[in-house]
C-alpha cells in the first residue's frame, strides 16, 4: 500500500500541468500528546522521499478542511484566510487545494534549494511547505499594514505548528525557515506581487 501511494504521489508531480487531482485521506496515527511530546526541529535529512500518505496528511493537518462548514484545522482573523500553501520537491511544486483536499502541479522545478537560506537543508529534505502569504486580503476590512501583519503572522505560527505536530505523529523531522529566498521562489512560481513567500517548513526523514 505504501509503494502504491508513492507512486500515486510520483505519477501526479511527473503529470503534465493540469488540473487539481485528490490527495489521500488524512490518516495521522499519534495522540495529540505523544505529538507534542515529540514535536522537535531537525535540521538534518536522509534525503529520503516523503510517502503520499505523509504529504497529506501534513498538507491537511496544515490547512485543510475538518468540519462539514468548510472551515479549517487553523484560525483565521476576520473569518478570512490569508495563505496558500505549495509542496516544493525534487519532481516539482504542488499547490494544495484545502476545499477538496486536493494537489495540483503548478511546476516541474526543483525549487528545494530555495527552501532555507543557507541551501543545505532544504535539498537534503524529502520536500518543503511553502507558506504563500496576501496580506491585502484584509485591506478591504478597513485592517492596516501593521495590524495586517499580525493577522498573517497569527495565522502562520498556527499553520507551522500543526505540521510539526503532523510531523511528530508521523515519525517526520521538520524545520521553520524563514530564511528561505523569497525572490527567487516568487519568481519561479510566477505570483503576483500581493503574493508573498513567507516562510518554508523544510521536513523529511530524521538523518541519524
Amino acid at each position: 500500500m505504501r509503494k502504491l501511494l508513492s507512486l500515486m504521489l510520483f505519477s501526479l508531480l511527473l503529470s503534465p500541468l493540469a488540473q487539481a487531482d485528490a490527495l489521500p485521506a488524512p490518516t495521522l496515527p499519534a495522540s495529540l500528546q505523544e505529538s507534542l511530546q515529540a514535536r522537535q526541529t531537525v535540521r538534518s535529512f536522509t534525503g529520503a522521499p516523503l510517502e503520499t500518505s505523509q504529504l497529506a496528511n501534513l498538507l491537511w493537518a496544515a490547512y485543510g478542511v475538518n468540519r462539514e462548514n468548510g472551515k479549517q484545522t487553523v484560525p483565521a482573523a476576520l473569518n478570512r484566510h490569508a495563505f496558500i500553501l505549495y509542496v516544493l520537491t525534487r519532481e516539482g511544486v504542488l499547490q494544495y487545494f484545502p476545499q477538496g483536499h486536493q494537489g495540483k502541479k503548478v511546476s516541474s522545478q526543483n525549487l528545494l534549494p530555495y527552501a532555507d537560506g543557507s541551501g543545505r537543508m532544504g535539498p537534503e529534505a524529502g520536500a518543503a511547505i511553502l507558506l504563500v502569504g496576501n496580506p491585502q486580503i484584509f485591506d478591504n476590512l478597513g485592517a492596516g499594514a501593521e495590524k495586517s501583519a499580525f493577522y498573517l503572522g497569527v495565522e502562520a505560527g498556527a499553520i507551522v505548528q500543526d505540521i510539526y505536530l503532523a510531523c511528530a505523529a508521523q515519525g517526520l523531522g521538520a524545520v521553520c525557515c524563514g530564511s528561505l529566498n523569497a525572490e527567487a521562489l516568487a519568481e519561479a512560481l510566477h505570483l503576483p506581487p500581493e503574493r508573498r513567500p513567507l516562510l518554508t517548513v523544510v521536513v523529511g526523514h530524521p538523518a541519524p
